[in-house]
């Protein structure tokens, strides 16, 4: 994966450079330097990185941490 595919794959997912080293955790030093060129992307990466493209997997689905709290009120048998 080169550094300009890199970039594009976060950008794809909606992920910022810090976003992305937080879902990869990873020091926000070490995507900086796969999107320069500094540091080759390492060959997981770009395995997760491209699935997740090309299967349109959002990087909340994979990690909860992630996820935007909902707007929706709870709702369930325990609720009133």
């Amino acid at each position: 994966m080169t550094p300009e595919q890199y970039q594009r794959a976060i950008d794809r997912l909606e992920l910022s450079q810090v976003g992305a080293s937080k879902f990869l955790r990873v020091d926000p030093r070490t995507s900086r330097r796969w999107a320069s060129g500094e540091l080759a992307v390492p060959h997981a990466v770009d395995l997760l990185l491209t699935l997740m493209v090309k299967r349109k997997i959002r990087p909340e689905d994979l990690d909860s941490s992630l996820r935007r709290p909902s707007t929706r009120p709870a709702s369930g048998p325990n609720q009133r």
